[in-house]
């Protein structure tokens, strides 16, 4: 006799309410349904089409880069009070994080400055990253550039 050992991943579900207590009370009996895909069939966001925007001229590029790697790495360490000198709503990444693989594509559309960055952040605990994108829409201060709008996503514009 041969046994055929079969493995299926279900999810629990227990229907809820929350009460003004804050606390839960079960409304019905527990059930089981199959586990829901979490992923989609869809094809992962892509560049949008940079046809359609102008280039930065070389010497701006280099500084819009040099600009947003600086603040790459302020995003994974500075405090707020920091990132408020960088950015017009700041924001950090908390925790022990580090920014690889960065790729920084800086664009005009209608006089208005931003860049396309995608990059990796690395776990400085685990060394397990993932992936992340932003949109960056700046502006021309003194002798540097301010982030007046981020979009954790490529587009936006």
């Amino acid at each position: 006799m041969i046994t055929k050992k079969i493995e299926n991943r279900v999810l629990l579900n227990i229907p809820f309410v929350q009460l003004k207590n804050q606390s839960f009370k079960v409304t019905a009996y527990p059930y089981f349904t199959l586990e829901p895909s979490l992923t989609s069939k869809t094809e992962q966001a892509k560049m949008p089409d940079i046809s359609q925007y102008q280039q930065v001229d070389n010497k701006e590029e280099k500084a819009v880069i040099s600009f947003i790697q600086s603040f790459l790495d302020k995003y994974v360490s500075a405090s707020l009070e920091d990132m408020a000198f960088m950015m017009k709503e700041p924001e950090i990444l908390t925790g022990n994080y580090q920014i690889s693989n960065s790729q920084i594509k800086p664009f005009f559309k209608d006089k208005q400055l931003f860049a396309f960055v995608t990059f990796d952040v690395i776990d400085g605990e685990t060394k397990i990253g993932h992936k992340e994108t932003m949109t960056l829409l700046l502006k021309q201060r003194e002798n540097t550039y301010f982030i007046e709008t981020i979009h954790h996503y490529l587009g936006g514009i």
